[in-house]
């Protein structure tokens, strides 16, 4: 769980030898800090390296990583694509304080609107069988895509939430949207769209 990574981290860095590397994966990077802090003050390094794909993607296909640059950008961007020799992986370093921002964006959006359609749903009244008879090819996608969603850890989404400092930017957002979107919409201002 994204909640322990801090303390796993702190375990490790008291194992390793000085001048260690280590590498977290985690989504949500804001909570390491303090951990990340005693690693370096142990003289231990870690790569604060995210990938941006689950576990069913194909390995034929782009494999992007974020990476969280806590020091010298040229250095870690070494580190890591020697650690990654695959000729589909691609870095995209950028500044430590930025990752968080950017996933509130990529996952924690992601995941939210996910949650949306399906509880929106649970609330319609309507039974899924009565929906599937009737079902667009856009319902059909965006079914796939909450499935998707609900079908995986939900506690690793809870904590993709919970621990992204920049969540409420992200869900005040979507509140101004909707709200804008259902006042163009009650006032048939199609040209909006």
């Amino acid at each position: 769980p994204l909640g322990a990574t801090a303390a796993v981290l702190d375990e490790l860095v008291l194992r390793a030898p000085r001048r260690a590397t280590i590498v977290e994966v985690s989504s949500i990077k804001a909570a390491l800090e303090p951990a990340l802090e005693r690693a370096r003050h142990a003289g231990v390094l870690v790569l604060c390296l995210h990938p941006m794909f689950g576990p069913g993607k194909s390995a034929w296909g782009p494999l992007t990583f974020a990476l969280a640059v806590r020091a010298d950008e040229a250095r870690e961007v070494e580190l890591v694509r020697a650690l990654l020799a695959h000729p589909y992986a691609r870095v995209v370093a950028m500044p430590f304080a930025e990752h968080d921002r950017r996933m509130g964006w990529l996952l924690g959006l992601a995941h939210l609107s996910g949650m949306l359609f399906a509880s929106a749903l649970a609330r319609s009244g309507l039974d899924a069988a009565e929906l599937e008879e009737t079902a667009s090819t856009t319902y059909a996608r965006q079914k796939a895509t909450a499935l998707s969603i609900l079908g995986e850890d939900p506690a690793l989404y809870l904590d993709i939430q919970r621990l992204n400092p920049h969540r409420e930017a992200v869900y005040a957002a979507v509140e101004d949207a909707l709200k804008e979107l259902a006042q163009l919409v009650r006032a048939g201002e199609r040209e909006a769209f």
